[in-house]
């Protein structure tokens, strides 16, 4: 299904590269991450399953989700990124929760992720993993103009016309660029 467009960024990312060819096919979309000099990929899928494959079953502990993601590049650090979104109808604006695992599947931390609807602004409230809050942060929309890394991968979405956008923290040199390849599907 999806395994030929992932491959189109193919030599972007060796962990996104690493993924077999099942994995690559329960991917919908990948969000390209430029964090202060530093570029990494995660990958989105509506399959549990497929996301504990790539994680060697790191993350197994958190909730049910209705779509689950890693950061490739953070697997093997002491920082493994792992996203779920919790809700099952869509209608609040609690739009995820992210997990940073160590290698021996500890949370040491977590963020919840809320939308405001009307301004499409993210907050990110990052809390240590016994509930303690460590800081607030803001996400919102951006431009293709924002994406501070590299333009081959804007290219290799604009020459195949696969559905991106763009977000960035308001106060750090963050930005991403989102890719969806699942965007048809919905449509029909």
């Amino acid at each position: 299904m999806h395994l030929e467009k992932v491959n189109l960024f193919a030599g972007h990312s060796a962990a996104l590269d690493a993924l077999t060819d099942d994995q690559k096919e329960g991917i919908y979309s990948i969000i390209w991450s430029y964090r202060t000099g530093e570029a990494s990929a995660a990958v989105y899928t509506y399959d549990r399953d497929i996301l504990l494959s790539i994680t060697g079953g790191i993350g197994s502990d958190m909730p049910q989700g209705s779509l689950y993601a890693v950061d490739l590049e953070s697997i093997g650090t002491d920082k493994i990124r792992i996203y779920v979104d919790p809700r099952e109808d869509h209608t609040d604006n609690n739009v995820g929760i992210g997990y940073y695992y160590t290698p021996s599947g500890e949370v040491t931390e977590y963020k919840e992720y809320f939308k405001n609807y009307q301004t499409a602004m993210l907050t990110i409230k990052r809390y240590k993993a016994d509930g303690t809050p460590i800081s607030t942060e803001t996400e919102v929309p951006a431009t293709a103009s924002h994406w501070k890394g590299s333009q081959a991968l804007l290219q290799i979405a604009k020459d195949n016309e696969i559905p991106t956008v763009f977000w960035r923290k308001s106060s750090k040199d963050q930005c991403y660029m989102v890719v969806r390849f699942d965007v048809d599907e919905m449509t029909n």
